[in-house]
């Protein structure tokens, strides 16, 4: 019975297809939260201190970590800028 076991979770075959995808999924995500965790703690190391970094990162389909930026800004007019296309 063991060895049935482990041979789905090795192939991924089965309902350990899909156990296995949840937890490479989960790693990642984990993985992804140490790493903006770790950048955003600023030069000190620690989270929500005063040179904390506040750049919006996001990561792309493959797991690429990337500064967050719109593609245009338009003048609103008021002074600001208005990050709608719709401006």
């Amino acid at each position: 019975m063991f060895t049935a076991y482990q041979n789905a979770w090795d192939n991924r075959t089965g309902l350990q297809a899909q156990y296995r995808a949840d937890d490479d999924t989960a790693i990642i995500k984990a993985e992804q939260k140490t790493e903006l965790d770790r950048l955003r703690a600023g030069p000190d190391g620690v989270l929500y201190t005063s040179d904390d970094d506040t750049t919006t990162y996001t990561f792309d389909d493959n797991g690429n970590i990337y500064i967050d930026t719109p593609t245009t800004y338009t003048n609103s007019g008021g002074g600001g800028f208005c990050r709608s296309r719709w401006c």
